[in-house]
């Protein structure tokens, strides 16, 4: 871990990274007529590829999905909404005795009680001043994907709102710290069995690449984040 007084903080325009986890929590959102609209002219696509390109940790990840990206894109003109939509619903929603891919972290935790996950993510949303909002739909639950996503989309917004008033203190550093450890303590603990379960059960390709991106992309912000980190005082 790097020393504050030694190696500052090598910044990765939190703006960026955090439209970078808006637009993945709109990945994983029912598709609605606008929505299929911007995934089958491609620029959604086009849109999370331009942020990424921005932002250094995730050159690597960029050039090795290039092609897949095409490939998927190609995928998205061919299909309808319908079809979409259905498909959608039949690997996120239904199933028995839960749907193919559920996207709620609670269900990727073995020997860990649902109801207290979810009280532990709450805490996390309720010391940032935020509440889930029931009236949205059983899906807003606090462990569901998009929630996850947005919290870190809130949280990136926070740093940079921080970081545009020159608070270069505690407060900035308490945005950081709060990214990088709900990352270590939630997505990155479910998001690799998510993804795995995309790949083995659904059949509209581009969530299966969207399912990569969420696993690779907090992979590297984690690396990110460890490494420039200022760690608070004991």
């Amino acid at each position: 871990m790097n020393d504050a007084s030694t190696s500052p903080m090598t910044t990765a325009d939190p703006d960026v990274r955090s439209t970078v986890y808006s637009l993945l929590s709109q990945a994983f959102k029912y598709p609605t007529p606008e929505v299929f609209v911007q995934f089958q002219n491609g620029e959604f696509l086009s849109q999370l590829w331009d942020q990424l390109s921005m932002l250094p940790h995730f050159q690597s990840l960029l050039a090795e999905e290039a092609d897949q990206k095409d490939k998927v894109q190609r995928d998205l003109e061919g299909v309808s909404i319908e079809d979409l939509q259905v498909d959608y619903t039949a690997t996120f929603d239904v199933g028995t005795p839960q749907p193919p891919c559920p996207p709620y972290e609670g269900v990727y935790w073995k020997d860990v009680e649902r109801s207290g996950l979810l009280i532990r993510i709450g805490e996390f949303y309720k010391h940032f001043g935020l509440s889930m909002n029931q009236a949205e739909g059983t899906r807003e639950l606090a462990d569901h994907l998009c929630a996850e996503m947005e919290f870190l989309h809130f949280l990136t917004f926070k740093e940079a709102q921080a970081r545009e008033e020159g608070q270069e203190d505690e407060l900035l550093q308490g945005y950081i710290r709060a990214q990088r450890d709900f990352l270590k303590l939630h997505p990155l603990q479910w998001f690799p069995h998510f993804y795995a379960a995309l790949k083995a059960n659904c059949p509209i390709s581009f969530y299966v690449l969207m399912g990569k991106l969420l696993e690779e992309i907090t992979r590297l912000e984690l690396d990110y984040l460890s490494a420039n980190v200022v760690e608070a005082a004991a």
